[in-house]
């Protein structure tokens, strides 16, 4: 059997063990005699100063090893986020992938980005599963999870023939056929990405590394090649002696020294690097990933000879930021400079101001901000600096899902868990729920927004939060009546000579008062001295049809000195949270699939749908509608309420002490002096 020529990749979340498992890999294949490991600043790989001193991989390199039957190169790739465009611009030209997942950690949010570039690439993928030694690490679950997250065809490397044939109509019609699946089946399977095979050990112990090695040995085809001169650049470098560097893989014919290029350009040197070192070779066939010399128009994703170009990345900055230069640096002279790593990052795409005479950057994250400063300083004893950034695009999640940051200097751990759920388009991102309580003494403009450059009000900033008005008639009558419209809409509406801005608002407004000015009118001490005319005057701001949207109306009293001192125990506030979380559950299930997540939002429709009475019900409402006269805005907001207390209650259906409890806290006496 001839000796195939594999270029394999190694992708994986940060912190899966990706570095471990190429050392013991080196090891298992007898091109190293002793692992190095990341926190000991020695493993193979880590060639770069940066990535000993930070214990992270953030530039791509080769590593060859010899297995009976196949010559690997092995390509890793960052696993950070920030060098995420490195990483891909690596896939294009891996034969196949290994896809590192941790045993205690599972499928994070970037291993499913990851998976889609896999896909998006169409590159046939093996899965370890690393880390099996440590506590909490269960092959089932995790089993059951990439079957789940990423595809049912994830199934053990040594999985019985009739789980395999279930991946594929072919597997399946060979199965019926013959009864077995012969290796070459399985192996065009996993060509065509019809089978992920996977591996469970712990590559610091070398714990299931020989089977991966046996694996992909019996498990890899040649790829087909081009006849003619064919190459795809994935990247560029500059070594230690500031020569630039054109990595490239030959996917057709013979890649020679001093073969011109179309352009006009030869090749001087093709080196094959293994780790920090090289082998000067005077040609190459194809399958060999190798970085050659003496081209400098070269750029990553170029086709070269009979290749084409490559498609656009999926993976694209998201930040920009002014670059700050040392005082007295000629900026034409650094842009040049931050030239040349553009380069090797096209990524950064800088950009010339010339009226502002700044030079401006993209990145992916702070990591790469740090970074980019060392090699800068490092390289042309540039030191720069940059302003805060800009978001370049805005996405939006279409689902709930967790994000996970991740950092890892050496010898330190911190991870962040955030759980993210889509808002209304346009509502923006909100890391927590806001409460704001205004004094009374704030004008129109301040609780809507104005200003010649509109800017959000009160209003505003409680989107998706609490707006307390405290004191509720010493606000301005005004004042009041503009929250009309955006209790209703949800938004408001900012009109200037400029032109006009629609801000999101839906808040809960929670309003507190007095009976009157000093507070004692009803009390039984008969302490209060305001005349009628004063009551009424103190409660007129507060208009009908603002009340009637308030779903609520709950009168205080005073409490008296021997309630304060008595000691009974009263519902625990975990018991209330419980109910409240069981509630939202069901308005969740409810609502599902809608832009609706509460009782609250419930449009007209829905209030018919949800909000269904039996007779004695229909009975209560008829007389409460004609005893209060309600309004038909009231008589929904009734209904919303009455449906919230039926599901604290567990209750499927509104029943009439559902009802009678709503009705009650419609209390309009509130404004009778």
């Amino acid at each position: 059997m001839a000796q195939k020529n594999i270029t394999l990749g190694l992708v994986a979340h940060v912190d899966s063990g990706k570095t471990t498992l190429t050392e013991a890999m080196l090891v298992g294949a007898g091109a190293l005699r002793q692992a190095g490991r990341v926190d000991h600043g020695d493993a193979f790989l880590d060639t770069h100063a940066l990535e000993r001193s930070r214990g992270i991989t953030i530039f791509a390199k080769e590593a060859r090893l010899t297995l009976p039957h196949t010559a690997l190169t092995l390509l890793d790739t960052p696993g950070h986020a920030d060098f995420g465009a490195e990483m891909e611009r690596t896939l294009a030209v891996l034969d196949y992938a290994v896809l590192i997942i941790s045993g205690t950690d599972g499928v994070q949010a970037h291993t499913e980005t990851l998976w889609r570039l896999l896909e998006r690439y169409r590159i046939p993928t093996f899965i370890f599963v690393n880390k099996m030694d440590q506590p909490g690490a269960d092959r089932a679950l995790i089993l059951e999870e990439l079957q789940r997250k990423l595809s049912p065809a994830c199934l053990p490397h040594d999985a019985e023939a009739e789980a395999l044939a279930l991946c594929d109509e072919r597997l399946m019609a060979e199965y019926l056929e013959s009864g077995t699946l012969p290796e070459t089946n399985l192996a065009a399977a996993l060509a065509r990405r019809a089978w992920f095979p996977c591996w469970f050990g712990a590559a610091l112990r070398q714990e299931g590394i020989a089977e991966l090695l046996e694996g992909l040995d019996r498990l890899t085809l040649a790829p087909a090649y081009l006849p003619d001169f064919a190459a795809k650049v994935y990247k560029i470098s500059t070594d230690a002696q500031g020569s630039r560097l054109t990595h490239l893989k030959v996917t057709g014919g013979t890649l020679k020294v001093r073969m011109a290029l179309p352009g006009g350009e030869k090749i001087t040197q093709i080196r094959l690097y293994n780790g920090a070192k090289y082998q000067a070779v005077e040609e190459v066939p194809a399958g060999t990933i190798a970085a050659v010399t003496g081209l400098s128009q070269s750029y990553a994703g170029e086709g070269l000879g009979a290749e084409q170009e490559r498609s656009s990345p999926l993976l694209e900055p998201v930040i920009s930021c002014r670059v700050t230069l040392p005082e007295g640096t000629d900026p034409h002279t650094a842009l040049t400079q931050l030239r040349q790593l553009e380069q090797e990052d096209p990524q950064l795409h800088l950009e010339w101001e010339e009226q502002k005479r700044e030079i401006r950057v993209r990145l992916m994250g702070e990591i790469q901000r740090e970074i980019l400063q060392s090699v800068a300083m490092e390289r042309f004893g540039l030191a720069i600096g940059f302003e805060e950034g800009s978001i370049l695009y805005k996405e939006t999640i279409a689902a709930p899902v967790e994000g996970i940051g991740h950092y890892e200097p050496l010898r330190h751990y911190a991870e962040v868990h955030l759980l993210m759920e889509p808002l209304p388009r346009g509502s923006g991102l909100v890391s927590h729920r806001p409460f704001r309580a205004p004094h009374h003494t704030l004008s129109a403009s301040a609780m809507t927004g104005g200003g010649q450059t509109p800017k959000p009000g009160e209003i505003s900033l409680a989107h998706h939060g609490v707006l307390f008005l405290d004191e509720l008639p010493e606000f301005h009558r005004d004042v009041l009546e503009v929250l009309r419209a955006p209790i209703e809409d949800g938004e408001v509406t900012i009109t200037r000579a400029a032109g006009s801005i629609t801000l999101p608002s839906r808040f809960m407004l929670v309003g507190a008062m007095n009976p009157c000015r000093c507070g004692w009118y009803g009390h039984p001490s008969g302490r209060c001295h305001c005349t009628k005319q004063q009551v009424e005057k103190y409660v007129e701001k507060i208009s009908g049809p603002m009340l009637d949207r308030m779903d609520l109306h709950v009168n205080v009293p005073s409490v008296e000195f021997e309630a304060m001192r008595r000691r009974e125990k009263a519902e625990s506030s975990a018991d209330v949270k419980a109910r409240v979380n069981a509630a939202r559950d069901i308005q969740k299930q409810r609502f599902s699939g809608t832009n609706i997540t509460c009782n609250a939002q419930m449009t007209p429709a829905m209030v018919g749908e949800f909000c269904t009475l039996d007779a004695a019900g229909e009975k209560l409402l008829k007389g409460a509608f004609e005893r209060l006269g309600l309004t038909a805005r009231s008589h929904d907001r009734l209904l919303r309420v009455a449906r919230t207390i039926a599901d604290l209650d567990g209750s499927e259906k509104i029943e009439a002490h559902h009802l009678a409890e709503a009705i009650q806290y419609r209390n309009t006496d509130i404004l009778q002096g």
